[in-house]
């Protein structure tokens, strides 16, 4: 069935961003378990803009590789919660 393929092996995490780097194309970001992780930036959407630091953004981990998803709605988190 279709619905057996959609979002097979795609997790998504909030994360924390750590830094950002346009020019190199880096972006480390720490997950809710503390883990700080690289993000793949190399493929982009028309209406992508690059993340700033401390910003909460969802991730989406596709077979072990993360990607940046979406910004996170509520920006109220502090450094504490992470």
């Amino acid at each position: 069935m279709l619905r057996d393929h959609i979002n097979q092996g795609v997790i998504k995490r909030g994360c924390r961003i750590l830094t950002c780097d346009p020019a190199t194309r880096t972006i480390e970001a720490k997950i809710q378990r503390g883990e700080v992780v690289p993000v793949n930036a190399y493929s982009f959407t028309p209406l992508f803009r690059w993340p700033m630091v401390g910003e909460v953004w969802l991730l989406r981990e596709e077979k072990g590789s993360f990607f940046l998803d979406s910004i996170w709605e509520e920006q109220e988190a502090t450094e504490e919660e992470w």
